[in-house]
């Protein structure tokens, strides 16, 4: 029987692997749920960003002031 060295994160695809003796990985059960934990993560965290972003860009638009034609002259 083989012994548990140690584990391997990979972010693309988010996988969390366990590392043999041999150097062999076999993909962990046990830590499934820290897949999900790490996509959501980054769900998350890029949802305010987005939202940033658009409410900069409200703000430039509504800066931009169009003069008026009867007042210019």
């Amino acid at each position: 029987m083989e012994q548990l060295v140690g584990h391997r994160a990979s972010y693309l695809p988010p996988a969390f692997d366990c590392v043999l003796e041999d150097g062999t990985t076999y993909p962990s059960s046990e830590y499934g749920w820290l897949n999900g934990l790490t996509v959501t993560c980054a769900v998350v965290s890029a949802l305010p960003a987005a939202g940033a972003r658009c409410a900069t860009r409200r703000r430039t638009t509504r800066r931009v002031r169009v003069p008026d034609p009867e007042t210019a002259g």
